[in-house]
């Protein structure tokens, strides 16, 4: 049974609840990257991995600026899924990278307080996967029903 629930404007979905945790999951972690304690877990995370060459590049502190960019264009792009199925493709997409890379790297600096931000991730992920079977197929079918259209 689908769990629906009834809004002003209509019905929102499940996916439309998963989209919406995942816009505030990528908001609210990337809003963290602003602050000095959340860029110093940033750079030991990146400079211990494979990624250490980004330090180098960007700065101590430029890591954690472009990931918060990074992560609140991440979250408008997610949000204009809701209109447009190629952005939420998009969304998703970076969505999907964004924890396999951080999953790729935590490997790198683990310790047991590294558990959360793992479960965490992969929770992230697998959202992120669910909500873009769901736009790919939203996509598919657009484009089916445009062809027939164009009949």
């Amino acid at each position: 049974m689908k769990l629906l629930l009834i809004h002003k404007f209509g019905y929102i979905s499940n996916i439309d609840i998963i989209r919406i945790g995942l816009i505030l999951l990528v908001v609210i972690s990337g809003n963290y990257k602003w602050f000095s304690p959340e860029m110093m877990y940033v750079y030991e995370l990146t400079v211990n991995s494979w990624l250490s060459f980004l330090p180098d590049l960007l700065g101590k502190t430029g890591v954690s600026y472009f990931l918060a960019v990074f992560q609140a264009l991440t979250g408008v792009v997610l949000l204009a899924g809701f209109v447009f199925p190629l952005a939420g493709v998009t969304g998703t997409f970076l969505v999907i990278l964004s924890s396999a890379t951080m999953l790729s790297i935590i490997g790198y600096g683990y310790n047991s307080e590294s558990l959360s931000l793992v479960i965490k991730e992969v929770m992230i992920l697998s959202s992120g996967l669910i909500t873009l079977i769901n736009d790919l197929a939203i996509l598919k079918i657009d484009n089916q029903h445009s062809a027939h259209v164009g009949r």
